[in-house]
């Protein structure tokens, strides 16, 4: 079955890389099998997306719950497009990492995501879940300077990963089980339908939780600028693009299912949430010098703009949210493309150190400035359009306040970025030395990563109406009735 496609595809290319990794031919041999699969698993989810934008799809009903639904697929194709940029960041970048192991584990990372979009049951949801998380274990781990430059930290920072991540399995294992428990079945539709309200309440905080901590919303958030500055910039793309969002993505399929009936008592706590957690990341950043924290801390701030989702629960929220995610991808992946351009090419990534780099890292500046502005919906880039419904949804239920909130923590964020941008842009200073010239696929992945933000912006129907079947599908939850 076509929609079954994506799955097949992620299988095939964790496989593949692994034993490509197992039978230690190189690196080089590495990167291009997992950039291969990574491109094939992105269009097998564009062909598998208009299969079941109208109508969803039932794989299997035993020994697990497979389906695709609208929302699902457009989840799917955010998620394999962070992975191939992942790659190809990988592939054109670390070219002194010789370690196959390396791109096994996003190969096997992109897997455990792929595999739990389909699965309609918590068991499943959980094992894959734990694939993702063991698997960016490894990728993440901070390398050595003679592999990855200046692009490393303190290997302590992993520690706080795994720490925050085990908080993050353990809640969700518990409060799965108390859900299975009480419904006697892991399949979603049977929990949705028989869970009594009293083991809602109780294990809500449990689940929410560890979605919470995934995504990193305040206070949780500290594990995330904690290790993401200092994993590899492909690793850094990969997670604040893909593995962190699954955590929105978990708890938006939660809420919308087995949590709809809590939905509408819990829809200010959801608004003050998402607008603390704005707050707290853009201000975050605002004292940063180095770039790749920077951009993490303004990471953290984006996550309570997926959180609107929840704390306006409409459609035009939704689509806005949605089609924010496909723009997060683009616009992380350009940020951490452009900040390996500088590394590369100048050894810099401090604020400081980048003095008048547009004279000698001109499309590293571009492409930092080009994200920047997409991330704080300056039109036409394409960030405009999703944070823009995300406003009119706030109009539409006279959230004035929350409205105004979003606009000024949307300047604070600017501010941050300016600081960064003023100082690239300087004309008193003379610019990092270049030490070595930039590979010419890194600055096509530039390129093209910026003319995407250009051409979204200017013609984002296709995408929003992406966006609006996957509200549909989300309000509606018709999958459940196929099962």
């Amino acid at each position: 079955m076509l929609a079954s496609l994506p799955l097949q595809a992620a299988i095939v290319t964790a496989v593949a890389t692994s034993a490509s990794a197992v039978v230690k031919r190189g690196a080089k041999l590495t990167s291009y099998v997992a950039v291969v699969g990574s491109l094939a698993c992105l269009a097998a989810s564009f062909l598998a997306a208009p299969l079941v934008e109208d109508t969803p799809a039932v794989l299997s009903r035993s020994p697990s719950l497979l389906f695709l639904d609208a929302y699902g697929a457009l989840l799917l194709e955010k998620f394999t497009m962070a992975g191939a940029a992942a790659m190809l960041l990988a592939a054109t970048y670390l070219k002194k990492l010789n370690d196959p192991a390396y791109y096994a584990s996003l190969t096997l990372s992109l897997l455990g995501i792929v595999s739990l979009i389909y699965c309609g049951d918590l068991l499943s949801f959980l094992l894959f879940y734990l694939l993702m998380n063991l698997a960016s274990y490894y990728f993440m781990a901070p390398r050595l300077p003679d592999e990855v430059g200046i692009d490393t930290g303190p290997r302590e920072s992993l520690a706080l990963y795994l720490a925050f991540d085990a908080a993050s399995t353990i809640l969700l294992v518990l409060g799965f089980a108390v859900l299975a428990l009480q419904a006697g079945s892991t399949m979603i539709p049977e929990v949705a339908s028989t869970i009594p309200p009293q083991a809602l309440w109780l294990t809500l905080p449990l689940v929410l939780g560890g979605f919470w901590v995934k995504l990193a919303v305040f206070p949780a958030h500290i594990w995330f600028p904690g290790v993401n500055p200092w994993a590899p910039s492909p690793s850094s793309a990969f997670m604040a693009a893909a593995v962190r969002v699954v955590g929105f993505y978990g708890a938006t399929r939660m809420l919308f299912t087995v949590y709809r009936p809590l939905l509408p008592a819990l829809k200010g706590f959801f608004l003050a949430a998402a607008v603390v957690n704005m707050a707290a990341g853009y201000l975050l950043a605002l004292g940063q010098d180095d770039l790749k924290r920077l951009v993490t801390c303004t990471s953290v701030g984006e996550g309570g703009v997926l959180m609107m989702a929840w704390g306006i629960a409409n459609h035009t929220a939704l689509q806005g949210v949605f089609f924010h995610v496909l723009n997060l991808v683009l616009i992380k992946s350009l940020f951490f493309a452009s900040i390996a351009l500088f590394i590369q090419s100048s050894q810099g990534r401090r604020i400081y150190a980048l003095k008048g780099a547009y004279k000698h890292v001109l499309l590293g500046t571009t492409g930092f400035l080009i994200a920047s502005l997409s991330s704080c919906a300056v039109p036409p880039l394409n960030g405009f359009h999703s944070k823009f419904l995300v406003f009119l949804s706030m109009v539409e239920e006279g959230l004035l306040w929350v409205a105004a909130a979003f606009i000024v923590l949307d300047l604070v964020m600017l501010a941050s970025f300016m600081r960064a941008l003023y100082s690239m842009y300087s004309r008193a200073g003379e610019g990092p030395s270049t030490q070595r010239g930039a590979s010419w696929g890194l600055r096509a992945l530039i390129i093209s990563l910026i003319i995407s933000c250009f051409l979204i912006g200017l013609a984002p129907s296709p995408f929003l109406e992406s966006a609006h079947k996957a509200a549909v599908a989300c309000l509606e939850e018709s999958w459940m009735m196929e099962v």
